[in-house]
């Protein structure tokens, strides 16, 4: 994952699409963490944040309820018993991965943050392969690829319409239409 560091000491091309940090916590909780004023009025929450990844530029030590875990990857929310954290700090986007093989979290962006983080691919300065990559991703951007891959794997839109399979009643006898 990126990091702002990671972002300004390395080269590479414009963005290709940014990520939003959000929380992934139990279904349950979902209400606790409209914003993160709320989640910390309540109890003292302790808030898995993985080294290096989403979320980790966050200034949480603002908030005294709020114990920041560090942990050596995501699973580790996910996989110990008992909970090491009552939430992830993340990406939406990889969040929504995650709630995917574990449909028992859900990804919930408090409403007082709003940080983005920008996705790059990284590459030798200078080079033939960098404008190669800078012009192909332009040209991604503009066709709409992104926003389509981005809609259709996270948001999960489809926007090709299931055709209906041929049927004796509906094409030949035209019972049903």
């Amino acid at each position: 994952e990126g990091t702002l560091r990671r972002a300004t000491e390395l080269p590479h091309v414009e963005p290709y699409m940014e990520v939003t940090t959000a929380f992934v916590v139990p279904d349950y909780l979902r209400g606790e963490f409209r914003t993160l004023a709320d989640m910390t009025a309540h109890r003292q929450l302790r808030v898995g944040i993985v080294a290096n990844g989403a979320g980790w530029d966050l200034s949480l030590d603002k908030y005294p309820n709020l114990q920041v875990v560090a942990l050596d990857s995501a699973a580790d929310f996910f996989e110990s018993d008992p909970p090491v954290a009552d939430a992830l700090v993340t990406s939406a986007e990889v969040g929504a991965a995650w709630t995917l093989k574990y449909p028992e979290y859900t990804v919930v962006k408090p409403t007082d943050i709003d940080t983005r983080i920008p996705l790059h691919y990284y590459v030798n300065e200078e080079s033939q392969f960098e404008e190669f990559v800078a012009n192909w991703l332009e040209l991604k951007h503009r066709d709409r690829t992104f926003e389509r891959l981005y809609d259709y794997w996270i948001l999960g839109r489809d926007d090709h319409k299931a055709q209906q399979r041929w049927s004796i009643i509906r094409d030949v006898l035209h019972w049903v239409d």
